[in-house]
Protein backbone atom coordinates (compact mmCIF):
# COMPACT_ATOMS: atom_id res chain seq x y z
CA UNK A 1 0.00 0.00 0.00
CA UNK A 2 1.39 3.39 -0.49
CA UNK A 3 1.21 6.17 1.52
CA UNK A 4 0.87 10.07 0.70
CA UNK A 5 4.44 11.55 1.13
CA UNK A 6 3.10 13.88 4.48
CA UNK A 7 2.35 10.62 6.40
CA UNK A 8 5.28 9.17 5.80
CA UNK A 9 6.65 12.84 7.03
CA UNK A 10 4.79 12.90 9.85
CA UNK A 11 5.91 9.17 10.97
CA UNK A 12 9.54 10.17 10.36
CA UNK A 13 9.04 12.76 12.68
CA UNK A 14 7.75 10.76 15.34
CA UNK A 15 10.09 7.93 14.88
CA UNK A 16 13.06 11.28 15.68
CA UNK A 17 10.77 12.10 18.74
CA UNK A 18 11.16 9.09 19.86
CA UNK A 19 14.73 9.14 19.54
CA UNK A 20 15.18 12.18 21.24
CA UNK A 21 12.72 10.95 24.23
CA UNK A 22 15.17 7.63 24.69
CA UNK A 23 18.74 10.02 24.04
CA UNK A 24 17.47 13.24 25.47
CA UNK A 25 21.61 14.35 25.38
CA UNK A 26 23.26 16.00 22.56
CA UNK A 27 24.91 13.31 20.35
CA UNK A 28 29.02 13.87 21.10
CA UNK A 29 28.10 17.97 21.46
CA UNK A 30 29.58 20.40 23.55
CA UNK A 31 26.33 21.95 26.48
CA UNK A 32 27.35 25.33 25.31
CA UNK A 33 26.85 24.67 21.64
CA UNK A 34 23.88 27.54 19.56
CA UNK A 35 22.53 24.44 18.69
CA UNK A 36 22.21 22.67 21.93
CA UNK A 37 21.12 25.76 23.37
CA UNK A 38 18.43 26.42 20.42
CA UNK A 39 16.41 23.07 21.11
CA UNK A 40 15.22 25.04 24.67
CA UNK A 41 14.13 27.74 22.65
CA UNK A 42 10.07 28.04 21.75
CA UNK A 43 9.30 25.96 18.41
CA UNK A 44 7.92 29.23 17.34
CA UNK A 45 11.39 30.97 17.85
CA UNK A 46 12.90 28.35 16.83
CA UNK A 47 10.89 28.29 13.54
CA UNK A 48 11.37 32.06 12.68
CA UNK A 49 14.90 31.61 13.21
CA UNK A 50 14.80 29.09 10.35
CA UNK A 51 13.06 31.12 8.21
CA UNK A 52 15.34 34.09 8.77
CA UNK A 53 17.71 31.84 7.25
CA UNK A 54 15.88 31.17 4.41
CA UNK A 55 16.02 34.95 3.86
CA UNK A 56 19.53 35.05 4.12
CA UNK A 57 19.58 32.31 1.34
CA UNK A 58 17.26 33.81 -0.67
CA UNK A 59 14.67 36.15 0.57
CA UNK A 60 12.49 36.12 -2.95
CA UNK A 61 12.00 32.48 -3.37
CA UNK A 62 11.01 32.64 0.42
CA UNK A 63 8.27 35.41 0.19
CA UNK A 64 7.21 34.02 -3.13
CA UNK A 65 8.49 37.31 -4.74
CA UNK A 66 11.41 37.56 -7.76
CA UNK A 67 14.73 39.08 -7.35
CA UNK A 68 15.36 42.33 -9.07
CA UNK A 69 16.38 42.03 -12.39
CA UNK A 70 19.05 45.07 -12.19
CA UNK A 71 21.62 44.78 -10.23
CA UNK A 72 22.09 45.80 -6.34
CA UNK A 73 22.95 49.64 -6.16
CA UNK A 74 25.43 48.71 -3.57
CA UNK A 75 27.03 45.62 -4.98
CA UNK A 76 31.06 46.16 -5.47
CA UNK A 77 32.03 46.58 -9.37
CA UNK A 78 34.48 43.91 -8.71
CA UNK A 79 31.93 41.62 -7.59
CA UNK A 80 31.58 38.67 -10.51
CA UNK A 81 27.76 38.05 -10.04
CA UNK A 82 24.79 39.90 -11.72
CA UNK A 83 21.43 40.26 -11.79
CA UNK A 84 19.24 39.02 -8.99
CA UNK A 85 22.11 37.22 -7.63
CA UNK A 86 23.23 40.67 -6.29
CA UNK A 87 20.83 41.19 -3.68
CA UNK A 88 20.71 38.26 -1.76
CA UNK A 89 22.35 38.31 1.77
CA UNK A 90 24.34 35.25 0.93
CA UNK A 91 26.19 36.34 -1.87
CA UNK A 92 27.76 39.72 -0.06
CA UNK A 93 28.06 38.16 3.36
CA UNK A 94 28.95 34.20 2.46
CA UNK A 95 27.77 31.08 3.39
CA UNK A 96 30.14 31.05 6.37
CA UNK A 97 28.78 34.96 7.37
CA UNK A 98 32.63 35.71 7.47
CA UNK A 99 32.30 38.00 4.33
CA UNK A 100 35.95 38.89 3.29
CA UNK A 101 37.10 37.86 5.65
CA UNK A 102 35.82 33.69 5.22
CA UNK A 103 35.36 31.81 1.97
CA UNK A 104 34.24 35.02 -0.26
CA UNK A 105 37.98 36.37 0.67
CA UNK A 106 40.49 38.24 -2.03
CA UNK A 107 40.96 36.26 -4.65
CA UNK A 108 37.65 33.74 -4.37
CA UNK A 109 35.38 34.36 -7.37
CA UNK A 110 32.51 35.50 -5.15
CA UNK A 111 35.13 37.96 -2.98
CA UNK A 112 33.69 41.40 -2.91
CA UNK A 113 34.65 43.04 -0.03
CA UNK A 114 32.00 43.62 1.96
CA UNK A 115 32.21 42.48 5.86
CA UNK A 116 30.63 39.33 7.11
CA UNK A 117 27.61 38.81 9.80
CA UNK A 118 29.72 37.86 12.57
CA UNK A 119 30.26 40.89 14.74
CA UNK A 120 26.26 40.95 14.89
CA UNK A 121 26.11 38.05 16.53
CA UNK A 122 24.52 38.49 20.13
CA UNK A 123 23.47 42.23 18.92
CA UNK A 124 20.00 43.65 19.78
CA UNK A 125 17.61 42.46 17.09
CA UNK A 126 16.21 46.25 17.19
CA UNK A 127 19.56 47.39 15.62
CA UNK A 128 20.01 44.69 13.30
CA UNK A 129 16.64 46.03 11.86
CA UNK A 130 17.13 49.39 12.02
CA UNK A 131 21.08 48.54 9.77
CA UNK A 132 18.81 46.14 7.51
CA UNK A 133 16.44 48.92 6.88
CA UNK A 134 19.34 51.87 5.89
CA UNK A 135 19.53 53.19 2.55
CA UNK A 136 22.72 50.69 1.75
CA UNK A 137 20.45 47.80 1.68
CA UNK A 138 17.52 49.28 -0.30
CA UNK A 139 14.83 46.85 1.38
CA UNK A 140 11.87 48.58 1.57
CA UNK A 141 8.63 48.16 3.38
CA UNK A 142 7.24 46.52 -0.05
CA UNK A 143 10.36 44.81 -0.79
CA UNK A 144 10.83 43.12 2.77
CA UNK A 145 7.38 43.29 5.09
CA UNK A 146 8.45 43.94 8.63
CA UNK A 147 8.09 40.25 10.03
CA UNK A 148 10.23 38.93 7.51
CA UNK A 149 13.02 41.92 8.81
CA UNK A 150 12.12 40.76 11.95
CA UNK A 151 13.25 37.20 11.29
CA UNK A 152 15.90 37.90 9.56
CA UNK A 153 17.34 39.91 12.61
CA UNK A 154 16.62 37.19 14.85
CA UNK A 155 18.93 34.85 12.52
CA UNK A 156 21.78 37.21 12.29
CA UNK A 157 21.66 37.49 16.04
CA UNK A 158 20.91 33.92 17.11
CA UNK A 159 20.98 31.55 14.60
CA UNK A 160 24.23 31.92 12.83
CA UNK A 161 26.48 28.66 13.30
CA UNK A 162 30.12 29.26 13.60
CA UNK A 163 31.45 27.98 10.79
CA UNK A 164 35.17 28.63 11.23
CA UNK A 165 35.62 24.38 12.82
CA UNK A 166 33.54 23.31 10.67
CA UNK A 167 35.75 21.29 8.51
CA UNK A 168 39.32 20.74 7.45
CA UNK A 169 41.07 23.63 5.90
CA UNK A 170 42.76 21.66 2.89
CA UNK A 171 40.08 19.24 2.40
CA UNK A 172 37.23 20.70 3.30
CA UNK A 173 35.89 17.89 5.27
CA UNK A 174 33.33 17.88 7.42
CA UNK A 175 34.12 17.53 11.71
CA UNK A 176 31.35 14.86 12.16
CA UNK A 177 30.46 11.36 12.09
CA UNK A 178 29.28 10.24 8.78
CA UNK A 179 27.94 7.11 10.70
CA UNK A 180 25.82 9.11 13.26
CA UNK A 181 24.45 11.29 10.03
CA UNK A 182 23.37 8.51 8.21
CA UNK A 183 20.17 7.64 10.77
CA UNK A 184 18.72 11.00 10.02
CA UNK A 185 19.82 10.99 6.14
CA UNK A 186 17.81 7.86 5.70
CA UNK A 187 15.14 8.76 8.13
CA UNK A 188 14.02 12.12 6.80
CA UNK A 189 16.15 13.05 3.49
CA UNK A 190 16.06 9.81 1.54
CA UNK A 191 12.11 10.48 0.60
CA UNK A 192 13.41 13.60 -2.24
CA UNK A 193 17.37 12.85 -2.34
CA UNK A 194 16.83 9.20 -2.57
CA UNK A 195 19.45 6.99 -0.97
CA UNK A 196 22.59 8.34 -3.13
CA UNK A 197 21.39 11.85 -2.87
CA UNK A 198 21.00 11.75 -6.80
CA UNK A 199 16.82 11.78 -7.09
CA UNK A 200 17.14 15.70 -7.81
CA UNK A 201 19.61 17.34 -9.91
CA UNK A 202 20.26 21.01 -8.47
CA UNK A 203 21.98 22.01 -11.84
CA UNK A 204 19.33 23.75 -13.71
CA UNK A 205 21.88 22.09 -16.87
CA UNK A 206 20.09 18.60 -17.18
CA UNK A 207 23.61 17.78 -19.36
CA UNK A 208 25.68 18.94 -16.60
CA UNK A 209 23.87 17.54 -13.19
CA UNK A 210 25.11 18.51 -9.81
CA UNK A 211 24.02 16.06 -6.60
CA UNK A 212 23.93 16.66 -3.26
CA UNK A 213 27.11 14.87 -2.93
CA UNK A 214 29.02 16.88 -5.06
CA UNK A 215 27.77 20.42 -3.05
CA UNK A 216 28.57 18.99 0.01
CA UNK A 217 32.17 18.82 -1.06
CA UNK A 218 32.78 21.40 -2.65
CA UNK A 219 30.81 24.17 -0.33
CA UNK A 220 30.38 22.79 3.02
CA UNK A 221 29.52 25.95 4.43
CA UNK A 222 26.32 25.97 2.49
CA UNK A 223 25.38 22.82 2.82
CA UNK A 224 25.78 23.33 6.69
CA UNK A 225 23.04 26.67 6.02
CA UNK A 226 20.77 24.50 4.04
CA UNK A 227 21.05 21.60 6.58
CA UNK A 228 20.08 23.96 9.43
CA UNK A 229 17.48 26.21 7.88
CA UNK A 230 15.86 24.21 4.93
CA UNK A 231 15.61 25.11 1.39
CA UNK A 232 13.72 28.11 0.23
CA UNK A 233 10.99 27.21 -2.12
CA UNK A 234 10.74 23.82 -0.89
CA UNK A 235 9.24 21.36 1.78
CA UNK A 236 12.47 20.40 3.19
CA UNK A 237 12.95 20.96 6.94
CA UNK A 238 14.99 22.96 9.17
CA UNK A 239 17.03 20.50 11.72
CA UNK A 240 17.76 23.50 13.48
CA UNK A 241 14.70 22.75 14.67
CA UNK A 242 15.20 19.84 15.76
CA UNK A 243 19.06 18.83 16.35
CA UNK A 244 22.26 20.09 18.35
CA UNK A 245 25.03 21.12 16.08
CA UNK A 246 26.56 18.23 16.49
CA UNK A 247 23.57 15.99 14.68
CA UNK A 248 23.88 18.86 12.17
CA UNK A 249 27.60 17.97 11.40
CA UNK A 250 26.90 14.10 10.97
CA UNK A 251 24.59 14.42 8.56
CA UNK A 252 26.48 17.00 6.71
CA UNK A 253 29.78 14.28 7.16
CA UNK A 254 27.60 11.41 6.31
CA UNK A 255 26.47 13.54 2.65
CA UNK A 256 29.78 13.89 1.86
CA UNK A 257 30.23 10.29 1.26
CA UNK A 258 27.45 10.40 -1.37
CA UNK A 259 28.52 9.70 -4.83
CA UNK A 260 28.79 13.17 -6.69
CA UNK A 261 28.15 11.98 -10.03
Amino acid sequence: MRHHPSYLLGVALLFMGAIFLLNPQPTQANPDLLGSRLLTESPSKRGRMARGGQLYDNWAVTLGKSLPSKEHPAYPKLGQKTGGETWRCSTCHGWDYRGAEGINKKGAADYTGIIGLEQMRGVAQKKIIQIIRNPIHQFSQATLPDDAVADLALFVSEGQMDMSALSEPNTQKAQGESQGGALFFHTICVRCHGVDGRHINLSQEKDNPLFLGAIAKRNPWKSMHKIRNGQPGTIMISFITLLNEADQMNILSYVQTLPEK
